[in-house]
């Protein structure tokens, strides 16, 4: 049996570590599943499908087909949990009832979005409303794994799931799945 060790750090024979030729970011990992219950995911990020929401922009359309991150299929009302630390930067509720697109008619929903410690932004899509704990707000400090609020089907959503999508501070779509640690995973 032959095995090739291969040194991560060496790009060009030049150690990457003690370098300042190179500035790719490398962020601290890992992250933690936002859900502790049975799952189906749904959609995957940078998937184009096929969604017919009806009477909607052709703008709007093209949007909600190409996914911008992960649909995690739960029940209305399932805990979702913060993925990494950091500070809650919008909450927006503008959906009162439980309701896909095509009863409610509201394209925005429910959402709200965690900036994480290393600069990412952790976005958590048709939530329900104000289903947030008390005393988080726009500002609070969250820690991995605290609870942030409950599932539903709000906004531009065909059924009830949680829509995880994760950014950097240029806008920059990542995905979230791949900052993951799954051998944290707590669910059943």
């Amino acid at each position: 049996v032959s095995i090739d060790v291969i040194n991560l750090c060496l790009v060009n024979g030049i150690d990457i570590t003690d370098s300042n030729d190179y500035t790719e970011y490398y962020y601290p990992l890992p992250f933690s599943f936002p859900v502790n219950k049975n799952f189906t995911i749904t959609s995957i990020v940078f998937e184009y499908r096929n969604v017919d929401l009806g009477n909607i922009s052709a703008q709007q359309q093209a949007s909600t087909n190409f996914h911008s991150g992960w649909d995690i299929a739960v029940p209305i009302g399932t805990n979702f949990y913060s993925i990494c630390d950091g500070t809650v930067s919008s909450i927006v509720n503008t959906q009162m009832n439980d309701l896909p697109y095509k009863q409610s008619l509201n394209s925005t929903g429910n959402y709200m979005i965690v900036k994480c410690n290393n600069g990412l932004s952790a976005l958590y899509w048709h939530i329900q409303y104000k289903s947030q704990p008390f005393g988080i707000k726009v500002g609070s400090l969250v820690y991995k794994n605290d609870l942030l609020g409950r599932t539903s089907t709000t906004g531009t959503s065909t059924g009830p799931h949680l829509h995880l999508g994760l950014r950097t501070e240029d806008n920059e779509l990542l995905d979230a799945m791949a900052y993951i640690n799954f051998a944290e995973y707590k669910g059943n």
